[in-house]
């Protein structure tokens, strides 16, 4: 007795069936039971005490996430309850600086594996470095028994070590991740309006949004400048935006210098609107660590509070390399800042 997915042309059923859905497989499955495991001492060590537990809910509360990020980070309390994209948030930008002074020595390094790697096959841009990326989720895997012991080695620990290989072959995680499908599953859920009949309402709503005549986002010009009162925002590109607010000034140009914006103007040349970026450049910045990898790799830095320029630059939106999600550290005066993934 065969299987019909063996007829099917170009599908080798081994290489083409994935396990490395990072929603379920890296944020509500390892990132998970890490968390929880530190918190409430599940993984074979001492749960956090009073003063870590107050320290992290803390620093989560007064986290300030870039806009792009819609879901804010919720206190420990929540943790059982928290949805995929909070663990992923967690973990690519909280985590680096919420854990250094709270984890062990030992536990921190052997997370750093797992950070790095996730950070590293999440985007394109560190293509030429997946093939480390999969020497480190290795090296996490077997050390998961040294650091934890054996009994807490899941299938979801186990399957990580799958992911860098199918990421080179189809592209970064969120190419086949099961995050679009979740979206997708909840519009359809709230769209039903009772119990009764739900495939026939679930048809008929389809039908509406299909006969609705809905505004082509692909036919807004970027970028464009948005000045609302004392508020300057630039739409850089879809999905990455720009603000003379606290959370989202911060970015990344090209030459790797940090920039914090100011403000924006509309020149005209040769009858085109051309968007122009003020903004200071950030000084004395330095790695935010170096072990498994120099964080300046993944375009990862930190710097002191009062190191800003004081004289200002002008940038053209096509110099941007990233947006930066700026926290601040246990050291009142160092701030790091932490590229957005998917910008």
């Amino acid at each position: 007795m065969t299987t019909p997915l063996l007829d099917i042309r170009s599908f080798n059923i081994v290489e083409d069936v994935v396990v490395g859905d990072r929603l379920h497989l890296i944020d509500l499955g390892v990132m998970k039971r890490l968390l929880l495991g530190w918190r409430d001492g599940t993984l074979g060590k001492r749960k956090w005490n009073d003063s870590q537990y107050k320290q992290v809910t803390d620093a989560l509360r007064d986290a300030k996430l870039p806009t792009e990020i819609h879901r804010k980070l919720r206190s420990l309390m929540f943790v059982g309850q928290w949805k995929g994209s909070e663990f992923a948030s967690f973990l690519h930008y909280a985590s680096v600086v919420m854990l250094k002074d709270i984890l062990a020595t030992d536990l921190y390094k052997h997370f750093m594996l797992f950070f790095c790697a996730t950070t590293l096959l999440s985007s394109s841009i560190y293509r030429d470095k997946w093939p480390l990326a999969g020497r480190f989720l290795d090296s996490f895997v077997e050390g998961f028994e040294q650091v934890y012991g054996k009994r807490y080695i899941t299938s979801n620990v186990h399957n990580l070590q799958h992911i860098a290989h199918e990421v080179q072959r189809i592209g970064p995680l969120s190419t086949f991740s099961t995050y679009p499908f979740e979206n997708k599953l909840q519009e359809l859920k709230s769209s039903i309006r009772c119990g009764w009949k739900n495939l026939e309402q679930t048809i008929g709503r389809l039908s509406e949004y299909e006969n609705f005549d809905m505004p082509d986002i692909a036919c807004i010009k970027y970028p464009f400048l948005v000045e609302r009162g004392g508020t300057v925002t630039v739409h850089v590109q879809r999905g990455l935006m720009l603000q003379n607010t606290e959370r989202n000034c911060w970015f990344l140009v090209k030459d790797n210098s940090i920039i914090q914006f100011h403000n924006a103007t509309n020149q005209l040349v040769e009858a085109t609107e051309n968007v122009r970026i003020r903004g200071r450049r950030v000084s004395c910045v330095e790695s935010l660590f170096s072990e498994p990898i120099d964080s300046s790799k993944l375009f990862m830095f930190k710097r002191y509070t009062d190191t800003l320029a004081e004289s200002y630059l002008e940038i053209k939106p096509d110099q941007i390399k990233c947006k930066l999600v700026a926290l601040n550290t246990g050291s009142q005066r160092v701030r790091a800042f932490i590229p957005l993934i998917h910008t």
